[in-house]
Parts: structure tokens; sequence; C-alpha cells
């Protein structure tokens, strides 16, 4: 995700770069629909070892045709100067920004304004994967084979939302508002949703269940989709890896904390219904956390600072 919010950022104009960033984010649940299937196959035809070495090698193939392909616009021999253009003009000059330490991009507010965001956002999502299959049997009373269908639903729709509200700033941007402004207008959108999908612990029908978890899906990955762009908005290309790095780390931490231990100890003594109403919250806290820490999504200017 860091190199791919970088690319984003050297390849796209601000205001296409949510839009970009939700399709690549949608193709993670593209993998999560047709994985379990591909992963069945491995299993049964060459056992579960080879099964955890196929996927776990994909990655590392992944990499060596990532290093081989990927160059910057500037680099690329197919890009012409109009392109260059296209994709430079809403972007400073940053031959001259200065590189910036691990240590010193902690120390921004902004940094930590993105990662508090992931640390209260992340779990969510984690939370609906993880959970709604153990939902879906224990109160709906559905088999493994019944499950599959309801799941592929959820990540279908999750890719909607990842594209649609990645698409909505752009379209905001053309009609005059400000970046900033924009991304905040879909991420507040994603964000109202979100309490209303959490009803879904109430409905007894199951696809109506299904239904609201999916609005709940495709709400957080439209949010991810423009939260992951703030970076780029904020902070120079040189710094967006590292900034995406950091809050990664800390929204990492909040999922093992609010996606898996927290939700472990209240469903076992309380029950589905106040687990799935918190999940509702997260994403609205999180959006006053980016309004005071990270503010209008101005691009910040970085003082020279030594490299440690």
């Amino acid at each position: 995700f860091p190199a791919a919010i970088k690319s984003v950022a050297e390849w796209f104009p601000k205001r296409e770069r949510a839009f970009a960033t939700g399709i690549f984010n949608a193709g993670t649940n593209v993998a999560s629909m047709f994985g379990p299937f591909l992963i069945a196959y491995l299993t049964i035809q060459y056992g579960w070892r080879a099964c955890f070495i196929i996927t776990a090698s994909a990655g590392l193939l992944l990499m060596i045709v990532w290093l081989l392909l990927y160059r910057t616009p500037e680099a690329h021999k197919s890009v012409n100067k109009a392109e260059l253009e296209h994709i430079r003009s809403d972007a400073p000059a940053e031959d001259n920004e200065p590189k910036l330490s691990w240590k010193a991009a902690a120390s921004l507010k902004q940094t930590w304004g993105f990662s508090i965001a992931k640390f209260l956002t992340d779990p969510v999502w984690w939370f609906y994967l993880w959970w709604l299959p153990l939902y879906l049997t224990d109160v709906h009373k559905l088999t493994l084979d019944q499950i599959r269908w309801p799941i592929l639903l959820v990540y279908g729709i999750a890719d909607v939302g990842s594209v649609f509200f990645g698409w909505v700033p752009g379209y905001l941007i053309r009609q005059g508002w400000d970046a900033g402004r924009a991304r905040k207008a879909a991420m507040a959108m994603c964000a109202a949703l979100m309490p209303i999908s959490s009803l879904a612990v109430f409905a007894d029908n199951v696809w109506l269940a299904v239904a609201l978890v999916s609005v709940a899906t495709a709400c957080h990955q439209g949010w991810s989709a423009n939260l992951f762009t703030t970076t780029s908005d904020v902070f120079p290309k040189r710094v967006v890896g590292s900034v995406v790095g950091i809050g990664g780390c800390v929204g990492g931490l909040g999922s093992a904390v609010f996606a898996s231990l927290v939700p472990g100890i209240i469903i076992q003594h309380f029950g589905y219904t106040p687990a799935f109403l918190a999940m509702g919250f997260f994403h609205l806290t999180a959006l006053l956390v980016v309004h005071k820490l990270m503010g209008g999504l101005k691009p910040i200017t970085l003082a020279p600072v030594a490299v440690t």
C-alpha cells in the first residue's frame, strides 16, 4: 500500500488520485472474492503446505515484475509532454524538497491525524471480514456452503463503494470545489452511512442483514480510498510512502485491539449487538480527528532536516 499510494501520487494529478486509489483498492476485494475458491483448489490438489508456499511466493514474484516494469512518468518512454503536464498540473515542483526521516515524519500532527484515523477505522473493515461468517452461522444458522454467496456479495459491493466514493472528490473538484473540501465531503458521506449499516445486527432477514453490512464495507472502502489520498494531498511525494507505512502500522495495531481482542470478549459475554453498534461510530470519530489534525488538507512545506 505505501508503494501503491506513492505511485498514484507520481502518476495522477490531485483531482484524480482518490479515483485511482479506489480502483486499485478494489483489487484487494476481487482477490478476497475469488481467493478462497483458488485456495481450496490448491489445497485439494497439492496440500495445505504447498498452498501456503504458492500464495506467499506470489508477492515476491509480483515485486520482481514491479521492479522490472515500473517507471515514474518522467522516465517512462510512452508518456508525452502533454500527458506529463497533465500529471503535474496541480503539483508543486518538488525537486528541492528535503528528504524526511521516519522520526521527523512521525513528529508531524498531520501524520498522526492520518495514523489515528487508520487506528480507528481499519478495525471496522477487519471486524466485518473476521466476524461476519461467524455471525451468519451463529445467528442466521447458515451452513458453510450457504455463507459463500453472502460473502461474495459483501466483497462485490465493497468494490463498488471503493470506486464510486473514489470518483466523488474528482467530480466535486471539477465543479469548482477545493480539493481538501471535496475529499472531506466524500469521507463524510461514508462516515454518515456507517451507523445505519450497523443496524444489520437487528435484521431478522439474512439478506437484509447482508445488504446493510455491504453498505458498511462499501463505505469503508470509499473512506479508505480517500483517507489514503489525503497523504498525497498533504505531504510531498518523497514522504508519502513513509507516512502511509506509519499509518498502516498504527492501523494494524488498532485492528488487533478493536477487531479481534475486544470484540471477542464482548461477543462472548454480551452477544453481537454491542459490537456491531460500536462499529457504526468509529468513522465519525476518525473524521473529527482528520479535521482537527489535518485541517484543510493543504500541502505542507518542509524545512530541510537531517536524515537519520
